[in-house]
């Protein structure tokens, strides 16, 4: 998804295999961002959708490979988690969109509906920290 500089971050993937998919009310939280890429993963034949942050500068395909080792079709929901916390990616199954999207409101995403759902956590401390950094004067921050 793509809100805050949309246009200069859909040109600069033009030449990419990827569905670039807007998010028109970015403004209000990241729970509208999360809301407007489960619909879109609604209207295609996906089990499931993995939902990966972009201030996890560590957190690599070799993290996203492994939590989609432990995808169990449109029932799955499982998240990466650093130390024994939860973290990102997340995988959410076709089955849990609605509460997902349900539970993502203003800047809050859909970790409400994770925790009553009892969402699995994929250990994933040997491949990386998960530490979220937002700016770089900030430096790395733990999940």
């Amino acid at each position: 998804m793509i809100g805050a500089a949309g246009d200069l971050v859909a040109e600069l993937l033009v030449d990419q295999q990827v569905s670039v998919i807007p998010s028109p009310q970015w403004q209000t939280g990241m729970g509208a961002s999360l809301r407007a890429g489960l619909t879109w993963a609604s209207t295609t034949t996906a089990e499931s959708a993995l939902v990966h942050l972009v201030d996890l500068p560590d957190v690599g395909v070799d993290v996203v490979r492994r939590l989609l080792q432990a995808a169990e079709g449109p029932e799955s929901l499982a998240r990466a988690s650093y130390r024994g916390n939860a973290g990102h990616p997340v995988l959410i199954g076709r089955a849990h969109f609605g509460k997902a999207m349900a539970a993502a409101v203003g800047d809050r995403g859909a970790g409400p509906y994770l925790r009553q759902a009892s969402c699995s956590l994929v250990p994933c401390d040997d491949l990386a920290t998960g530490n979220d950094q937002d700016l770089p004067s900030e430096g790395p921050r733990s999940p």
